[in-house]
């Protein structure tokens, strides 16, 4: 099989900003037409893990685990699990735009994760970055015309800072057995994770309307796709590299929301969410400063 190339890994990246840029959206619309995220998140996941083994099968693969690599699959599951449910819960809260806004600035914390596992030193323009993220979203938060429910602001930044850690150490268990191996582990342990939760809830709410369903079996969907091609570029991309080409998210989420649920930022939502995404990408274009 061909290696991959760096161009085709950044397609890939931005096929699954598109995808993940979707799946709030369409899980609002689930929610709308009767399910609820703990029955969104087993879907996604159960759907995903099934794909992922059939397609492990068709090719005919083995998943040799040793003790350190099974580990680090449970321990990153469990990590998804608690991100997925943190962002969809987020989105039941709070208007979708919001959210997808204070999620991404998980590309900030995977450079401070990366600093931290990797011994890569944050720079000066990182943590301005920072500085300047977390700013962008007190004002994309604190303008809203209504109040917004602190859960869901703070559920959005736990599924932030879990989607870091799933990506930080994802990304090198991808490297040892493969993107679809390591998919397969973390989609399985989540699905496992939300049956049982379900189980012992008793409370499996499945769309009651046609639109539900394409909420539900579209977003599941574009979710498994989206993780899909977000770790297969990481084989030819640099993690924080691949975090920043993601900045397409946001602005494709929000275009989404609008244009499916009629949502709408203000004036001063829409200059917090401006500086959200420079402050996301001034590491990259500070990179690619000419030397004078």
């Amino acid at each position: 099989m061909p290696s991959l190339t760096h161009r085709t890994g950044l397609v890939l990246v931005v096929l699954s900003a598109f995808g993940f840029a979707a799946s709030p959206s369409l899980a609002r619309l689930a929610y709308e037409g009767g399910s609820d995220p703990a029955t969104a998140a087993l879907f996604r996941f159960a759907l995903g893990a099934a794909v992922l083994y059939a397609t492990h099968r068709l090719r005919r693969g083995r998943l040799a685990l040793s003790r350190r690599l099974a580990l680090i699959g449970l321990g990153i599951g469990l990590v998804y699990a608690v991100e997925s449910i943190a962002y969809l819960f987020a989105v039941r809260l709070i208007p979708v735009s919001i959210t997808v806004l204070v999620f991404f600035t998980f590309p900030v914390m995977v450079a401070l994760l990366v600093r931290l596992v990797d011994k890569v030193p944050v720079t000066p323009v990182k943590t301005v970055s920072l500085v300047a993220a977390f700013a962008g979203v007190a004002l994309t938060t604190g303008a809203a015309p209504q109040a917004l429910d602190p859960l869901g602001i703070g559920l959005a930044l736990l599924a932030a800072a879990g989607t870091a850690v799933f990506i930080v150490l994802g990304g090198k268990l991808t490297r040892e057995v493969g993107s679809i191996g390591f998919a397969l582990i973390a989609f399985a342990v989540a699905a496992i994770v939300f049956g049982a939760w379900i189980t012992v809830a008793g409370a499996l709410n499945l769309p009651e309307t046609a639109l539900g369903w394409v909420g539900l079996v579209g977003g599941s969907v574009s979710f498994v796709v989206s993780v899909l091609c977000f770790f297969t570029a990481l084989k030819a991309v640099e993690t924080v590299s691949a975090t920043l080409v993601a900045n397409l998210e946001p602005i494709l989420a929000i275009a989404i929301a609008y244009l499916l649920l009629g949502e709408v930022l203000t004036v001063p939502q829409l200059i917090g969410g401006a500086i959200v995404i420079a402050a996301i990408l001034l590491p990259s274009l500070a990179g690619r400063r000419p030397a004078g």
